[in-house]
């Protein structure tokens, strides 16, 4: 999911990942478990973050430099 609006004067993108809770059969059907209320209320108590990026920045690069370094 991508969403672009105006915050505060700024133009703002957030990028979010579907949840699994809204693909419950498919996750079944597959064959994993999945205990989503649990994740989810462990998920709402983190902290969230976000970085600047200016429009002429490479933001495939950024965001792949951003996973990698979450994952690391």
């Amino acid at each position: 999911m991508c969403c672009s609006h105006q915050n505060r004067g700024w133009n703002v993108a957030s990028l979010g990942v579907a949840s699994p809770a809204k693909f419950s059969e498919v996750i079944g059907k597959a064959g994993l478990e999945w205990d989503g209320v649990n994740l989810l209320i462990e998920l709402e108590g983190k902290p969230t973050r976000y970085s600047d990026w200016g429009k002429d920045e490479d933001w495939v690069s950024k965001l792949r430099q951003l996973i990698e370094k979450i994952h690391a």
